[in-house]
């Protein structure tokens, strides 16, 4: 399931804020690079602007490239489209590699989202344990993982509470935003002023 494959494009300017049709992690660490490449096995790190790294993520659709950022209040963020490339019906692969970092780090999440295909995921572990994972693909019409207490945030999802069957309303993108903001960071806000003296270059890699 290559959600994201597309043909490259260059974007028409360089920013610093992604919210949609990506994936990232964000982990609570100092900017510890050697080790996070390491547990998520990205690799070829060279030094790069903070806003040239976001953009490549998207400019290269399919590719391999990630960026990974500076410390920004307490949190490393791992963006990139590949980092949803390996995805299928379950999230092992992607909640083994929180764990080990929150192991490490103390904590780790991970979030996706894809509105064509209505892919929406958030992933959390604290301190090597599994918290929360939640997997909904439209396109299948199937909820492929549910597990772990929701967070507060996620009690005001109302579908959640509900059987499926009775669902209204469905997750998406928006939810995958608004649980990250509550957990860590909206990426959205990075082009807000309050961050601009923290977007310092960061490291671009390959998955």
């Amino acid at each position: 399931m290559k959600f994201f494959a597309k043909k490259p494009t260059q974007p028409d300017s360089l920013f610093a804020a992604w919210s949609y049709k990506t994936a990232w992690y964000a982990i609570k660490a100092p900017a510890d690079y050697e080790k996070i490449d390491a547990i998520l096995g990205i690799r070829k790190l060279r030094e790069t602007p903070w806003r040239e790294g976001v953009s490549a993520t998207y400019a290269n659709g399919a590719g391999k490239e990630i960026f990974i950022t500076p410390q920004v209040e307490g949190w490393v963020f791992v963006v990139g489209q590949a980092l949803a490339l390996s995805l299928r019906e379950d999230l092992t692969d992607i909640e083994d590699k929180i764990c080990v970092l929150s192991k490490e780090f103390g904590e780790a999440q991970f979030f996706a989202n894809h509105r064509v295909v209505e892919l929406n995921i958030w992933a959390r572990a604290i301190n090597g344990e599994l918290k929360r994972s939640f997997y909904y693909l439209g396109e299948s019409g199937e909820v492929y993982r549910n597990v772990g207490e929701p967070t507060s945030i996620e009690k005001d999802l109302v579908y959640l509470s509900t059987p499926m069957e009775n669902w209204e309303d469905f997750p998406n993108e928006s939810d995958v935003l608004k649980v990250a903001s509550s957990w860590s960071i909206d990426p959205q806000t990075f082009e807000e002023e309050k961050f601009q003296s923290e977007l310092k270059d960061g490291y671009m890699g390959v998955a």
